[in-house]
């Protein structure tokens, strides 16, 4: 059973007679009506943005009740993340000057 929030483009594909076991054509008798398919699409598409309808109306009701909370996490999330990057950058700088200094060390003659 297909999960009722997958993308219209999967349940249109499967509508229009896709090839299961991994078939790459299918017996020409085995075509699909083409009003069959359309009708199939359409049910599709209402049941996905029934999916998105909901989905937008949670994230209203999120952003209200816990928005201030979630703005919080996401300052902390933002300049620990920075923190971190800034780090590796750090890390890149310090291993690229090593290397350099290394190479520099390797090419000098004779000294």
């Amino acid at each position: 059973m297909k999960e009722v929030c997958s993308t219209t483009e999967d349940a249109c594909a499967t509508a229009a007679g896709e090839c299961s076991e991994g078939k790459t054509s299918c017996p020409t008798d085995a075509l699909p009506c083409p009003v069959d398919m359309a009708a199939e699409c359409w049910k599709a598409s209402f049941m996905r943005a029934m999916c998105d309808v909901q989905t937008e109306m949670l994230k209203a009701r999120i952003k209200k009740e816990w928005g201030p909370q979630m703005e919080k996490v996401a300052d902390a999330v933002f300049e620990t993340g920075g923190t971190v990057w800034q780090s590796w950058v750090s890390i890149a700088k310090a291993k690229c000057d090593l290397r350099d200094r290394i190479a520099e060390i390797w090419t000098q003659k004779g000294k």
